[in-house]
């Protein structure tokens, strides 16, 4: 990682939006925001601040109250916070008088160490990238913990007690799990993943999450649109590609299709033949010719045959794999059916993409098809951090609407009206979910194409 000296080598204007603290801590003026111990003037642009933000908030934040920076213990918490005092939490069921817009603090509960460190500093990164695009005149503190140090329950309880009025995180399914089971959620909360499809979340609770199971059901009823009611699935052995050939099998028979066929495949595989060929029965063709063969005494002219009840295939893959299946699928394929899969498949900017050509898979407009905002964030990140950016820009994306979210959650009764986020188009269900309706590309000269529905099914660029 870059030293701070070295973003100001490359980046002088950083010189006249930052002021360093000094070691007995500065108190920021009206205005100002403190980013990983550096001083955020009001005058700076956007588009610097969100700079700013990634530059200085590093996996090793200021400790709040410590004086020092370093790594945050069980009993720490880092903070990106304006002079503001904090205020009281809000009663246990939002306020319908209340006017819609930011609360004065917030908390932000991430993993920023440990296994699932990455993930939350990406996502940490997109929400206060969210955080300093807002006008500073109504920018809410912003208190962050690390749920992997403190524990997803304490980092909860601590962040009320500390006047949060609206908390974000955690981030895993079993931080979030804990928490709903904490008995503590008393003001209006975003968890970063769902919970089980069985457990009654609380009802300040709600839920938003990047789910490739939701995904796999937009896939069925994509397929189905298309006009597709015959398909077979090829998807990982690992508990990964279970769940998503369940949900894509549950979601596509209820809407009227059938999967004729599905394998499981070897991710550590280096050849993916043995599985397409059972999958497509090219195999019991061969072993019938064989069969045959040894019957008649004599040897066949034979060209086996792929079965003939099959419209599509959905994949399950990682980006590795997708580009070995697709190609071995088109090889074997008697005509080039369509390939559906999840976006898991597709990785941006990658040269590798060409492999996966032809491949119909959904995304958020981040990937396919992102706004002038979206361009912005992602040449900025792309552009100073690309080790950062690689891989993990959907995160990213996905801290940035967590953040946006805020003021629709904390109205009375969240509308259902789809609200256009960087992951999707998003609207909070009965149960409190926020689902993401997202947008379809095809995969064209190693890029998405976007493509859309036209009624009666079928495709459209």
């Amino acid at each position: 990682m870059k030293t701070m000296a070295e973003y100001f080598t490359s980046l002088p204007a950083l010189q006249n939006a930052f002021a360093r603290r000094n070691a007995a801590g500065a108190t920021p003026t009206p205005g100002q925001r403190v980013v990983g111990g550096w001083l955020v003037q009001p005058a700076a642009t956007a588009t610097l601040l969100l700079l700013a933000a990634v530059a200085c908030t590093s996996p090793a934040p200021t400790l709040r109250g410590a004086g020092t920076t370093g790594t945050p213990s069980a009993s720490q918490a880092a903070d990106v916070r304006s002079s503001e005092p904090a205020t009281t939490a809000l009663p246990a069921q939002p306020d319908a008088t209340a006017p819609a817009g930011y609360p004065r603090q917030v908390a932000l509960l991430l993993p920023l160490s440990g296994r699932q460190q990455a993930a939350g500093v990406a996502v940490r990164d997109g929400f206060l990238a969210a955080v300093l695009a807002q006008d500073v005149t109504q920018r809410p503190t912003v208190n962050i913990y690390d749920s992997a140090a403190l524990g997803a329950a304490a980092a909860y309880a601590r962040a009320i007690s500390e006047g949060a009025q609206f908390v974000v995180g955690p981030l895993t399914k079993e931080e979030v799990q804990a928490v709903a089971d904490s008995g503590s959620v008393s003001v209006p909360s975003l968890g970063l993943n769902y919970l089980p499809d069985s457990a009654l979340p609380p009802g300040l609770l709600y839920q938003f999450a990047l789910d490739p199971e939701d995904e796999a059901r937009q896939v069925a009823r994509r397929a189905i649109a298309d006009g597709h009611t015959h398909g077979v699935a090829l998807v990982p052995d690992n508990e990964w590609g279970q769940r998503l050939l369940r949900a894509f099998d549950a979601e596509f028979a209820a809407a009227g299709g059938t999967l004729v066929g599905r394998t499981l495949y070897d991710t550590a595989a280096r050849d993916y033949s043995q599985p397409i060929t059972r999958l497509l029965l090219i195999d019991q063709s061969r072993t019938r010719s064989n069969a045959l063969s040894a019957a008649l005494g004599t040897r066949l002219e034979f060209e086996p045959r792929s079965r003939s009840d099959v419209q599509f295939v959905f994949i399950g893959a990682q980006p590795l794999q997708g580009r070995s299946l697709r190609p071995a699928l088109r090889f074997h394929l008697p005509q080039d059916l369509p390939v559906y899969a999840t976006s898991d498949v597709f990785e941006l900017d990658s040269e590798a993409n060409a492999d996966l050509d032809g491949v119909i898979f959904p995304d958020m407009p981040w990937i396919v098809a992102p706004d002038a905002t979206a361009n912005n964030l992602r040449r900025s990140i792309a552009s100073y951090w690309p080790a950062r950016s690689k891989g993990r820009g959907r995160l990213y994306a996905f801290g940035y609407d967590a953040f946006q979210l805020i003021p629709v959650l904390r109205s009375s009764r969240p509308t259902a009206t789809p609200l256009g986020g960087m992951t999707g188009r998003l609207a909070v269900d009965d149960r409190g979910r926020v689902r993401r309706e997202l947008d379809w590309a095809q995969v064209e000269n190693g890029r998405p194409r976007a493509i859309a529905v036209v009624a009666g099914g079928g495709t459209a660029p």
